[in-house]
């Protein structure tokens, strides 16, 4: 797995969330090591990121998904699905319902 810079950078926030080569390469260490099998998973309990901040997380899901699905070998098909999920999982964490359908997954 080779660190890639990527844009992401989370703004406005009450903190400075920037998906930096090392929380990317905490997702991978997730996904290889920790036996995490979803996106939730990642983001609410490997990372807590979801806890931090639900619309940089929001934010940031496409490159997360983008990581598990090549981690996983993940077909479209479970990409989108774990993409409803993890959006669901964020609406109870009273995002935005806005925000939620504006975000779609990119690949």
């Amino acid at each position: 797995y080779t660190l890639h810079p990527t844009p992401y950078t989370l703004h406005p926030t009450p903190y400075t969330l920037d998906l930096t080569p090392q929380l990317e390469a905490e997702i991978v260490y997730a996904c290889r090591h920790e036996y995490a099998e979803t996106a939730v998973d990642v983001l609410a309990r490997r990372t807590r990121l979801s806890f931090l901040d639900t619309k940089a997380t929001l934010e940031c899901l496409p490159r997360v998904l983008e990581l598990m699905a090549q981690e996983k070998k993940w077909s479209k098909k479970r990409v989108r699905a774990e993409e409803r999920s993890a959006k669901e999982f964020l609406e109870t964490m009273k995002v935005d319902s806005d925000l939620i359908t504006s975000t779609k997954y990119q690949k």
